[in-house]
């Protein structure tokens, strides 16, 4: 996940990159790469606020996808509603899994009611779904999202910020976050979309579209991430270290002590990243499971120096991480 102050942007790498080894350099990336506005208004301009929190689908790089948070109230007709809500604006055009433009089509707003009108309250830290095994043929289907809204189901008289489940396009979200009396402040959906993890009063929830179950884990948690690949595997941290919990079904087990904000892959391997203090500052680790951790690298051995990085990591694929300072 990537933090935008003012707009929901992305930088997009052309076919041109699709080149034999040892023909791409620096120029060419230079020549191929665009950047361009998503949170665009209904006129196709910039909106009248600011949006930022963007996510993309986890589809390969059809990336169908791109979900947001925003203030704004020009981007779909009818929002009136003067609170942050959570968008999706789809992949426009025609594209393959090839590098090709990213064109923005509709924007979609997720944070609704049954009805379709928007909450009546903030929402926002969405998270998409998105199929990477499957990514040629499924579809992303839905957008997981925060929200103080009292009106997105019926009889939501718990005074909390709950967490939501909504598809994309047609339906009507449903509450996932359990009746605990404390707020959710952290969602996260595996790309089927078949279990959704939170954080609420500091305790790791899951819910398998039937029931939200308690996982029992030692000490309060943050920054649940499912990770990219062919299992819905969940890492999660706690004071103790990072945690993966595989498929939804075992027992939690410590992957890297000391680490936190965790992200995972097992395209190829299985391969989690995380922080973790070292030289007075947080840098950026990674492992191979069962192999001892490394300070992140690039392809070379080249130290990619984070100088107190946080939030937030990605990986990309086996090799390639990602992280924000």
């Amino acid at each position: 996940m990537i933090r935008f102050q003012r707009l929901a942007v992305l930088a997009l790498l052309g076919p041109a990159l699709i080149v034999a080894p040892g023909q791409a350099h620096a120029g060419n990336r230079a020549d191929v790469q665009t950047t361009d506005v998503i949170s665009r208004s209904l006129t196709g301009g910039v909106p009248n606020g600011p949006s930022g929190d963007s996510v993309i689908s986890g589809d390969k790089r059809y990336a169908r996808v791109v979900a947001f948070e925003s203030e704004a109230s020009d981007l779909v007709a009818g929002d009136a509603n003067g609170q942050r809500d959570v968008f999706a604006v789809l992949r426009g055009g025609s594209f393959g899994n090839d590098g090709s433009p990213w064109v923005p089509g509709p924007t979609v707003l997720v944070s609704r009611t049954a009805s379709g009108v928007p909450a009546d309250g903030p929402s926002f830290a969405p998270s998409v779904d998105g199929a990477f095994q499957d990514a040629e043929t499924v579809q992303p289907s839905c957008v997981g999202f925060l929200s103080a809204a009292t009106n997105i189901v019926a009889g939501d008289t718990n005074g909390t910020i709950d967490a939501f489940v909504a598809p994309i396009t047609n339906g009507a979200p449903r509450r996932v976050s359990p009746e605990a009396g404390a707020h959710t402040t952290a969602i996260a959906v595996s790309g089927d979309c078949s279990l959704v993890a939170m954080v609420t009063g500091d305790r790791l929830y899951l819910n398998d579209g039937r029931i939200t179950r308690l996982v029992e884990t030692e000490g309060p948690v943050s920054d649940p991430s499912f990770g990219v690949g062919r299992n819905q595997d969940l890492v999660f941290a706690t004071p103790r270290g990072a945690w993966l919990l595989e498929e939804g079904r075992t027992a939690p087990r410590l992957v890297a002590p000391g680490g936190r904000t965790p992200a995972y892959n097992d395209v190829k391997r299985q391969v989690v990243a995380y922080e973790k203090p070292a030289s007075g500052h947080s840098q950026i680790f990674f492992r191979d499971l069962g192999e001892p951790e490394e300070l992140a690298s690039g392809r070379r051995g080249t130290l990619m120096r984070s100088f107190g990085s946080r939030k937030k990591i990605r990986i990309s694929n086996g090799r390639s991480k990602v992280f924000g300072r």
